[in-house]
């Protein structure tokens, strides 16, 4: 049944990838960072996003100018009142470091000199203390200052060559990160992906593109490139699939099921073999009832499905018909009610039959021979049968 399973998987994937595209379209990714620069790899308006917009500054998310976290201040939110919109309203192209201005968050190179007289018992204690920076909260800057002395002793206070660097960096990350936010900025309103922004609301790039969905995207399909075979033979990666690619694709698996016998196994088997048996009579049709109740015993799968079906047989197991096959999810309770007619000109009149209710469970490859726990529990069938004169 390898053949079976890897339909309905490449089914279930051709579904997952376009979901996906519902909340993260093409139009939010663009072709990632160097170097292997494939297309569809990077979210367009994030870090490492549509070079169109990002900087120097705004590479990769791991740049090296970025030195401290990013809870350190200064933040833009000490600044600015809602970065989603008013933050960079004019959307400044041309920022530089010399225009921005979460730098005046950083600590300050200027000393207080103390009005105290030197402590005679402390003869080396500093005389002199930091300015506090323009915009409070920036503590974590000093907290990550791996040294204890800013200034140097003396009547004119000078700042330490290790507290001068350290104030030096925390300016070249402020600048660094608020030129990166001034990026993705100017990218969302200029990338709009629908709806053309106007002055008075930012642009739908945020509605039509999710972070999550994009980076599930970028991670789970573009960058790996993770393919789908399409019913047709051809192998596509997620931007190249499209609806019709997933429709015919579960269609090719209903048909794989409808025919592939083989894969399917009695519900109950061996000594707990449940059927309904029959005797074929002149010019008298049957339908059968069948009623399946059953309950998810493991962990949801959203990726693998229980498949059930009931077969009329005769004496020998022959197939003689056998109902529509019903799929259902590893994620719950559920129950089937459902009818198959049975001709009366498919039956032999004085034969027996049988009527059997059947399942099948698609092996997942990367682990053998089921997902871990993945167990279905029928709690009970009923099989039964309307007989109609003709």
């Amino acid at each position: 049944c390898k053949g079976a399973g890897d339909v309905i998987r490449a089914a279930q994937e051709c579904q997952d990838c376009m979901d996906l595209k519902i909340t993260c379209p093409d139009c939010c990714l663009t072709t990632g960072p160097a170097p292997k620069s494939g297309v569809f790899e990077s979210t367009r308006c994030a870090i490492g996003g549509d070079p169109a917009f990002m900087g120097a500054t705004c590479k990769t998310a791991d740049d090296a100018a970025y030195k401290f976290d990013e809870g350190s201040c200064p933040d833009w939110s000490f600044y600015y009142t809602n970065l989603q919109w008013a933050i960079f309203g004019s959307c400044r192209s041309t920022l530089t470091s010399a225009t921005a201005t979460q730098k005046i968050g950083c600590p300050s190179l200027t000393a207080v000199s103390k009005d105290d007289p030197p402590d005679p018992d402390l003869p080396d204690a500093p005389r002199s203390k930091h300015n506090e920076p323009s915009i409070k909260g920036c503590d974590d800057y000093l907290h990550n200052f791996p040294g204890h002395d800013y200034f140097d002793h003396g009547s004119t206070p000078t700042a330490t060559a290790a507290y001068q660097a350290f104030v030096t960096a925390c300016k070249v990350d402020a600048n660094n990160r608020e030129m990166c936010a001034n990026s993705i900025n100017c990218c969302k309103q200029n990338v709009t992906c629908g709806i053309a922004s106007t002055t008075s609301k930012p642009s739908n790039y945020d509605t039509n593109c999710s972070d999550s969905a994009c980076n599930k995207r970028v991670e789970g399909w573009e960058k790996p490139d993770k393919t789908v075979t399409t019913w047709d033979g051809k192998i596509k990666e997620c931007h190249a699939l499209s609806t019709q690619d997933c429709v015919n694709l579960k269609i090719r698996a209903a048909n794989y099921l409808s025919v592939c016998d083989d894969c399917f196994q009695p519900i109950y088997a061996g000594d707990n073999d449940f059927y309904y048996k029959f005797v074929a009579k002149s010019k008298e049709s049957v339908v059968i009832l069948w009623k399946l109740y059953a309950v998810s015993a493991s962990a949801a799968s959203p990726t693998t499905y229980f498949y059930s079906k009931i077969r009329v047989e005769d004496a020998t197991g022959h197939t003689i018909t056998q109902s529509p096959v019903h799929q259902k999810g590893f994620a719950g309770s559920f129950n089937i009610f459902s009818a198959l007619s049975v001709p009366g000109d498919s039956l032999k009149q004085g034969e027996v039959y049988y009527v059997r209710p059947y399942y099948f469970v698609a092996k997942d490859p990367t682990v053998l021979p089921y997902p871990p726990g993945l167990q279905m529990r029928v709690e009970g069938a009923e099989l039964m049968a309307v007989k109609v004169r003709q």
